[in-house]
């Protein structure tokens, strides 16, 4: 994809759904057993991948623009192969609902999946009693179950919520003779967990989270529901950050009151000098100044390649922390963005947990892979806004993991992109 240089950007844009809630409200209409409607029910590969899985294990679905009916029965009588697709949400997610069933169950992964680290579920299971085997901490899996259940179990939440997201929704789920405490040691992505416990709470079950623990008690179930999926902070992060560089942006469908981490994007405009404001459900997000950012992103790592973007046309040198968890996602998140981001001649570093962009200007364009990581491509795309000449992206198609009608919506604003075939 080629994408010259933004001068100026203004329009409306409905921001899709978000895939984190859809996957999380499609794990939990799985449990319950009914008819469940997940309502503003995206497209994204990560959501189908999460949809395919719920087909294969026998629950009726049926979509009608976008609004999803979930039928499930949560019974397996045969064994199953389960494909996450590229998605890590999914694995982590839906390994441990998987645990519970005395057939034997595979859990594979296609891509870069293949290679994400899953280590901590050789703990988690262990403590279950599931009968686990790894490719030596990553995909594929194999599992039988059932899970015992006990009354405390620890995880590590170093490397990702998701592991913990996992356990607490089948937790929530099996028959259990007292409350369940989940000590969580190294918490990380705390807006995360408590995006799993609303959903769960939608769902009928109610978990209380009070210093790093969550308690399961003993008596909740999952009941069949209507949940209502917000839609995406992260996905609108790229046209809130190209508004603050140079425009104005209407953001249709974000809930100003969301548990979504990357909600934090509005602290870093304040740092950066942006104006915005709720108005008649849309946020409106306009340039104004150009301050470098110090931000922590350690518990939204998701907005780094947004953020880049914003401290490179930043005026000094701008600091963003929590690099290390950047490690494990679609790519080595944290070594892409610097080598990307140099070929298009920003100052951009890493010294211990932070990264170090200093701001001089105009960027130069040119030529970027996205290592096949959706996020890579939206922020080289609207890199575009800070950019003297064009920049050519290979594997842009790898925007369809989370937001597949990404291009679709630039081009929306008046942008002029060009072809990879165009060169």
């Amino acid at each position: 994809m080629i994408i010259p240089p933004i001068e100026f950007i203004s329009g409306t844009v409905k921001v899709p759904a978000s895939k984190s809630y859809s996957q999380r409200a499609l794990a939990a209409a799985f449990l319950a057993k009914g008819k469940s409607k997940c309502v503003n029910f995206g497209h994204s590969d990560d959501e189908l991948a999460a949809l395919s899985i719920l087909k294969t294990a026998g629950a009726l679905c049926h979509q009608n623009d976008h609004i999803l009916d979930v039928e499930s029965s949560n019974i397996l009588d045969k064994e199953l192969i389960i494909n996450c697709g590229e998605s890590g949400l999914s694995a982590r997610l839906f390994t441990p609902i998987f645990a519970n069933y005395h057939l034997p169950i595979q859990i594979v992964g296609e891509g870069s999946l293949r290679y994400r680290s899953m280590k901590e579920f050789e703990n988690i299971f262990k403590q279950l009693n599931v009968d686990f085997h790894s490719n030596n901490g990553v995909l594929p899996f194999h599992l039988k179950g059932p899970i015992d259940s006990p009354s405390k179990i620890t995880v590590n939440g170093e490397i990702s919520s998701q592991f913990i997201t996992g356990l607490v929704f089948i937790l929530s789920a099996i028959e259990k003779q007292e409350d369940i405490v989940v000590e969580i040691l190294n918490p990380t992505s705390i807006p995360y967990i408590l995006m799993s416990l609303e959903v769960l709470k939608s769902f009928g079950a109610s978990l209380e989270f009070i210093e790093n623990k969550i308690v399961v008690p003993k008596d909740c179930r999952l009941v069949p529901t209507d949940f209502s999926i917000e839609s995406d902070w992260s996905s609108a992060s790229y046209w809130i950050v190209a508004a603050a560089i140079g425009g104005k942006i209407s953001l249709e469908g974000l809930n100003p009151n969301s548990l979504q981490a990357d909600k934090q994007i509005l602290d870093v405009l304040m740092q950066y000098g942006a104006d915005y404001s709720f108005n008649n459900e849309c946020l409106v997000v306009e340039a104004r100044n150009h301050l470098p950012i110090n931000f922590d992103a350690t518990n939204c790592p998701d907005l780094f390649p947004a953020l880049v973007v914003l401290a490179t046309s930043a005026q000094g040198i701008s600091k963003i922390h929590g690099v290390n968890r950047l490690f494990h996602k679609e790519s080595d998140r944290a070594k892409v963005l610097v080598s990307e981001f140099l070929k298009l001649g920003s100052d951009i570093s890493i010294i211990d947990n932070s990264m170090i962009v200093n701001g001089k200007g105009k960027l130069n364009g040119g030529i970027v892979e996205s290592n096949n990581d959706h996020r890579i491509s939206m922020a080289c795309s609207i890199a575009a806004m800070n950019s003297r000449k064009p920049i050519f992206i290979n594997g842009s198609d790898s925007v369809k993991k989370s937001y597949p009608d990404f291009f679709k919506h630039l081009a929306g604003f008046g942008v002029k992109i060009g072809k990879q075939n165009e060169l």
